[in-house]
C-alpha cells in the first residue's frame, strides 16, 4: 500500500469508531498496528484526524509503497478494500514458506525431573 493508503485506512478505523455522529459509529476499536505510530486528534472531523505518523520509525511518505499485512477481520477488509488483493494472512505465510523458509525446526526431546 502507498503511504496515503495506509493513512486513508487509518482514517477510515478512526471514523468508523470515533464518529460525530452517533449512527455512523460502529463501536469497538481503532485498528492495531505494529511498525506505525501516529498522533491523532479524535475529535477533529472525519479525514483530518491523523496529525502525524510514522512507519518503521520514519515520517511516512504518502508516495511511498509499504509491505503491510493485517490478521482481524477489520484489517484485512480496510487493507483489501483498497487493494483487492484477497489474500488473507494465512495464504501469505504459506507462500513465504513454501517459497524457501529460513526456519528449519528440529525435534528435541526435553527432560522432566520430579523432585
Amino acid at each position: 500500500m502507498t503511504g496515503e493508503e495506509i493513512r486513508e485506512t487509518l482514517e477510515a478505523s478512526l471514523e468508523s469508531v470515533y464518529a460525530s455522529a452517533p449512527f455512523r459509529q460502529k463501536g469497538g476499536y481503532p485498528i492495531r498496528v505494529s511498525g506505525l505510530s501516529a498522533v491523532v486528534r479524535i475529535n477533529n472531523p472525519k479525514g483530518a484526524r491523523v496529525q502525524k505518523m510514522d512507519i518503521g520509525g520514519k515520517p511516512y511518505r504518502a508516495d511511498r509503497l509499504y509491505t503491510v499485512a493485517g490478521a482481524g477481520e477489520q484489517d484485512l477488509s480496510l487493507a483489501n478494500e483498497k487493494k483487492g488483493t484477497g489474500v488473507v494472512a494465512i495464504e501469505a505465510i504459506e507462500r513465504y514458506f513454501k517459497a524457501g523458509s529460513p526456519v528449519h525446526p528440529e525435534v528435541t526431546h526435553g527432560e522432566f525431573i520430579a523432585i
